[in-house]
């Protein structure tokens, strides 16, 4: 299905669009809990380095916070397109798919739960949460009607690349084609990434069309 906001909608010259309903804030909250995160990180370390030696339990609390950490940066990358309800609802299963690979991953260090299916669902988690992320940010640039090609074929490329790295997750494919498919994918979706702001201060640079001249008069 394709974004609610991803072309058209976007455009340097129009006034953002009021969204339909209020969309609570991100950053606020998800910068206090990043503090919180750092400071907790700082005092595990010292901590660690101060005692000489880290235990099994204080092992998977630094690793857990680090992660929580990681995790709040993800949301904070996906707050100004949830706020803008870029490319809805794209930024909803951002979070989403980043709050489900948090839980994975803590998990699996807490719970030393050593099972291929679980491994399997963060892994296409955390896929989809850096697809998801990538083309919200992508997102924020403003687009033009002329460029719209350009959004899509990002928009599809990103969507393309996810589904074939997850299908390869499950499948357990490492064969050398999927490996190749992949990377050439990935490839794509790198250089359609570097096209979108390029073309966009290109477009921003170019002269505006001159107005059109009197029409000559009849007679």
């Amino acid at each position: 299905m394709a974004p609610s906001n991803s072309v058209a909608d976007r455009t340097s010259e129009q006034a953002p669009l009021e969204p339909a309903r209020p969309v609570a804030s991100l950053q606020s909250p998800a910068l206090r809990a990043l503090v919180a995160a750092v400071i907790l990180n700082a005092a595990i370390a010292i901590w660690a380095v101060l005692a000489g030696d880290l235990s099994e339990t204080a092992g998977r609390i630094l690793a857990s916070s680090f992660i929580l950490t990681a995790a709040i940066v993800a949301v904070l990358a996906n707050a100004i397109p949830w706020e803008r309800r870029i490319v809805w609802p794209s930024p909803v299963v951002a979070i989403a798919a980043i709050g489900a690979a948090f839980v994975l991953v803590e998990t699996l260090i807490w719970t030393s739960f050593d099972s291929t299916p679980v491994v399997k669902t963060f892994g296409s988690a955390l896929t989809v949460a850096g697809a998801a992320t990538l083309v919200d940010n992508v997102g924020l640039v403003p687009s033009s009607p002329r460029r719209q090609w350009l959004d899509r074929a990002h928009f599809g490329a990103t969507v393309v690349a996810a589904v074939t790295i997850v299908i390869a997750i499950w499948a357990e494919t490492d064969t050398a084609w999927m490996m190749r498919t992949i990377g050439v994918e990935s490839i794509i979706v790198a250089a359609l990434t570097l096209l979108v702001p390029i073309v966009a201060r290109l477009d921003h640079l170019a002269p505006p069309p001159s107005p059109p001249g009197p029409r000559p008069s009849g007679g």
